[in-house]
């Protein structure tokens, strides 16, 4: 997997992060298998940070809508995108910016599809980029609440 350097600390990074707070709601052997998914793909960074307010902004990438009054499917706080072509273009829009790094889901059956998304990843074009754009209007931001 890709790396790049995080800040002036030094530190390659890989161009995922392991989102873990997730992990905290689940059974240890469902954990284990998340941090061992993570391991395999080469992540090297992991994140524990259970809130984060505007920051998340960038770094929750699957992020497709809050969960609102539907059944929660996953153990992120925000329903995750899960089809692979759209995680694909999300995570592919996010390494186009020039951040080091995304921040994973937790969720143990999503997690290993952003993984597959950012070892594919090839930066977007700007009319690529324009019509996922485009695309927006149909999803609802996840930061919203008193939380936020």
């Amino acid at each position: 997997m890709e790396r790049r350097r995080l800040g002036r600390t030094g530190h390659m990074s890989t161009v995922v992060t392991f989102g873990a707070a997730g992990i905290g709601r689940v059974d240890q052997e469902t954990a284990d298998r998340a941090v061992e998914t993570a391991l395999a793909h080469g992540v090297n960074h992991v994140d524990v940070a259970p809130r984060y307010g505007e920051a998340v902004q960038i770094i929750k990438t699957v992020a497709r809508d809050p969960w609102g009054d539907r059944p929660r499917t996953h153990t992120t706080w925000y329903e995750p995108f899960t089809d692979q072509a759209i995680i694909d273009q999300a995570v592919a829009f996010v390494l186009s910016r020039p951040v080091t790094t995304l921040c994973s889901v937790g969720d143990v059956t999503v997690l290993p599809r952003v993984l597959e998304a950012a070892e594919r990843f090839r930066a977007i074009e700007a009319p690529a980029e324009a019509a996922l754009l485009a695309t927006s209007g149909r999803y609802h931001s996840p930061f919203v609440g008193d939380w936020a």
